[in-house]
């Protein structure tokens, strides 16, 4: 494995895990329904920006992720495709099959 790969492939597996912690840590949107439903009220100043501030990075710094995951996982799928592409030698991999019969064949009818 190169090294461009290997080091793709932690930035993927890092991004991944920061992913689930920040899609984890975001409130729900069910919870300001259910808290205007039931009558809770955050009127304080310090309780409306804290919840909308953070919530809010969190949130853009969540979809910037999932996009920077996204063009990583297509940029690793382009290099390794590149990688494995078979050689010339590999190509006529399945004419050789046939050959070997062939001079099996050829052997049996001489001996």
């Amino acid at each position: 494995m190169e090294t461009l790969e290997l080091i793709l492939c932690i930035a993927l597996i890092v991004l991944a895990v920061f992913l689930v912690v920040a899609v984890l840590m975001q409130s729900g949107k069910s919870n300001k329904l259910s808290g205007t439903i039931t009558g809770a009220s955050s009127d304080s100043f310090y309780g409306k920006t804290k919840g909308r501030t953070a919530d809010a990075i969190l949130s853009k710094l969540t979809a910037i992720v999932a996009v920077l995951f996204a063009i990583l996982v297509i940029a690793v799928y382009v290099i390794q495709a590149q990688t494995a592409e078979p050689k010339a030698d590999e190509k006529t991999e399945g004419t050789s099959a046939s050959t070997t019969v062939e001079n099996d064949k050829d052997e049996e009818k001489s001996a």
